[in-house]
């Protein structure tokens, strides 16, 4: 999905200021130290995609305090660390305005980054337009979302090291944590589309029939992008789209013989760190699976012919690359 920059607009504080206070309510009983609003769109003047980055502050002895009472609002979905240390998200799909919530716990390198940009970019009206004119000419190649997050780590990570926000090895870790190739690039086939699932696919799953109520569909997608987050990466799963219109998903993943449960799938010679692949589209479709694997396969970089495979079900088991 290609991305959207705006002009810095006066609504973004307003915006925040409204969501604080209802985080505030929520957080009445659950002590925490602060509610932040960082990222593009708490610096005045600067170009950025309208969604709210937003921190809640907390210490240690705080965070589960904090996470139950936030969780206590059906429209925030938990989903972790996402591979981040101390820095727990929070989505909101279809919620507006878009937000990207976190709870931070106080003094952590996630939250010093998220800080010492904000407070940076504030001050340096040379390195806000600069960053601005980056954002426009990456928004305008028209890459994905995850595309354009590697494109401008590198100058994130030059505005970081000026701050001296982070330690040496802090550096490190996030120079690693960026450049760790999580997410794919979108895949195109003859009639799909596949790309790295999005929380606010959970309507969309729903409405694909991949899941019977909106409580599995969401622990679906927060589950894929969990796996998404952690490295090395052994559980990849795509949404296919047809047409604009999210049909099925295929996905890869590395087991052991102890973690099959499935006697079907137990049945196939697997080995230690064997590859299970699967694809699902409802009505199955045989020949999308087909297409929607050896796509995946082809991006994994492993040889089609070195997997047996079975496209008979419902959710497609394939084994085992030798």
């Amino acid at each position: 999905m290609p991305i959207t920059i705006s002009p810095y607009s006066s609504t973004w504080p307003v915006h925040f200021a409204r969501i604080s206070a209802h985080l505030s309510t929520l957080l009445a009983s659950a002590p925490f130290i602060s509610i932040e609003h960082v990222g593009s769109t708490s610096v005045p003047g600067l170009a950025a995609k309208p969604i709210l980055d937003i921190d809640v502050v907390a210490t240690r002895a705080q965070l589960d305090g904090v996470i139950a009472a936030l969780s206590r609002d059906p429209g925030l979905l938990y989903m972790g660390e996402l591979g981040i240390a101390d820095r727990h998200a929070f989505r909101a799909p279809g919620r507006m305005p878009e937000m990207n919530l976190y709870v931070c716990i106080e003094g952590c390198a996630a939250l010093r980054n998220h800080l010492a940009i904000r407070e940076l970019l504030k001050r340096d009206q040379g390195l806000r337009d600069e960053y601005a004119r980056l954002k426009w000419e990456l928004a305008e190649s028209e890459i994905e979302i995850h595309a354009y997050m590697r494109r401008k780590s590198s100058f994130v990570l030059d505005m970081l090291a000026r701050t001296g926000a982070l330690n040496d090895d802090e550096m490190d870790a996030l120079r690693a944590a960026l450049s760790a190739p999580r997410r794919l690039d979108p895949i195109r086939t003859a009639n799909l589309t596949l790309r790295e699932f999005v929380i606010g696919d959970v309507q969309d799953v729903l409405n694909a029939a991949l899941a019977s109520t909106k409580e599995d569909a969401e622990a679906l997608v927060i589950n894929i992008i969990q796996n998404a987050g952690k490295t090395p990466r052994t559980h990849t799963q795509l949404a296919a789209l047809a047409d604009g219109i999210l049909v099925g998903r295929v996905g890869a993943r590395v087991v052991r013989d102890e973690e099959i449960a499935d006697a079907k799938l137990r049945e196939l010679p697997l080995l230690d760190d064997s590859m299970v692949v699967f694809a699902s589209f409802v009505p199955s479709n045989v020949a999308l699976a087909q297409e929607a694997v050896t796509a995946l396969l082809g991006a994994l970089k492993i040889d089609r012919d070195k997997v047996v495979v079975d496209l008979t079900g419902e959710l497609t088991t394939l084994s085992r690359p030798n």
